[in-house]
């Protein structure tokens, strides 16, 4: 199950074909079994992914949805802050930042049902490539005889190996496109402010484009219509 598109997870919830909770406990269980080797995923919030998975299951029991994305769990690159979930942007500076509000992208998804597991590891501020970095150590989705791209290559790893359905990233002068390639992932980098962003961490990346990392080019154009949009 948890190999699936976004658009296929959604239509299994439209027809009500799915239970929440035990897709969420896949995908947990798949993290646990190889996040440790990958290290895609950062910050892994366990506790709150289970409890919202388990209110999304029992909303969709009483026949209701919150949007397209109900139930389904997106990746979130440590780039981007998502309230009250440890956001490093990549950097020891912040280890222990937690933001008290979120991008407003996020917020779209998460008005749209979407679940977030965690945060994806990147590189320092996104900006520092892999081999310069010695505390990255996010490893390539094809194995260990080969790089992942480094930037954010966190959410690229973590959505093939099905961690995620999905994941937005911010990409600052190739750092998503790199990845997306080392990882064989489709990613979309909309113009700038195409995808309303702020707040992210601001020094160095107000001109950030947010970016859609999905396993098909039709998953991008689903999860574009509904991210879309200026501030």
């Amino acid at each position: 199950m948890i190999d699936k598109t976004v658009r296929e997870l959604n239509r299994l919830v439209e027809a009500r074909e799915i239970n929440i909770t035990e897709l969420a406990e896949q995908y947990i269980a798949e993290i646990h079994q190889h996040n440790g080797h990958y290290q895609a995923i950062a910050t892994f919030s366990e506790t709150s992914f289970r409890l919202l998975s388990e209110t999304a299951d029992q909303m969709l029991q009483s026949g209701e949805a919150r949007g397209p994305l109900h139930g389904i769990p997106i990746l979130i690159d440590d780039l981007i802050d998502v309230a009250n979930m440890r956001t490093s942007y990549g950097c020891e500076a912040y280890s222990d930042h937690v933001p008290d509000v979120e991008s407003i992208v996020v917020r779209r998804l998460r008005d749209a049902g979407a679940l977030f597991p965690g945060k994806a590891s990147t590189t320092e501020l996104g900006l520092i490539l892999e081999e310069e970095e010695d505390r990255f150590i996010c490893r390539s989705a094809w194995g260990d005889d080969f790089v992942s791209g480094g930037g954010t290559s966190g959410v690229m790893v973590g959505t093939f190996k099905n961690f995620a359905a999905a994941a937005i990233a911010v990409d600052v002068g190739g750092n998503v496109l790199l990845p997306a390639a080392f990882n064989g992932m489709f990613a979309l980098v909309p113009s700038y402010g195409r995808i309303a962003h702020t707040p992210i961490y601001s020094r160095g990346l107000m001109f950030a484009s947010v970016a859609l990392i999905t396993k098909d080019v039709a998953d991008s154009a689903f999860l574009m219509n509904i991210v879309a949009g200026h501030s």
